[in-house]
């Protein structure tokens, strides 16, 4: 279970990173993401995409690492300490995408994924915290 939900939650955070690489290139997607303000993103709205283009992408890959998919040189706990936040964001981004967005199209294209992804983030975290506490016990 633990290697699914992970790997869901890669696949998610590599979608994501797709969505904001073609808002950096002018996509006309703007309305999917970060309050739906503009369908274009400016060009200073598209500095932000590089980020978090990049930073979806390296949560990707820890989520791969996670479930043992790719081997990424990183600490466990750094990369804990990393999913947390990331799960602890996309909880935040349901009530967001649900309640402070403007955009129905940020609303219903992306609260579901949000939520499958904090419910996937929380079920592959709390299967690897377990096994390593029962494997440092054990």
């Amino acid at each position: 279970m633990k290697k699914i939900s992970a790997i869901i939650c890669a696949i998610l955070m590599f979608l994501n990173a797709l969505l904001h690489i073609a808002l950096i290139f002018g996509a006309p997607l703007g309305e999917f993401v970060l309050g739906g303000q503009h369908v274009v993103f400016p060009i200073e709205m598209r500095m932000a995409s590089v980020f978090f283009a990049l930073l979806l992408s390296f949560m990707g890959l820890l989520y791969l690492k996670l479930a043992g998919v790719v081997n990424v040189p990183i600490s466990n706990k750094i990369m804990i300490f990393f999913l947390i936040s990331n799960t602890v964001l996309t909880t935040y981004a349901i009530f967001a995408n649900l309640f402070i967005t403007e955009s129905i199209k940020e609303t219903y294209a992306m609260t579901p994924l949000t939520t499958i992804a904090s419910v996937c983030s929380v079920i592959a975290l709390t299967k690897y915290l377990k096994f390593t506490r029962a494997k440092r016990e054990g």
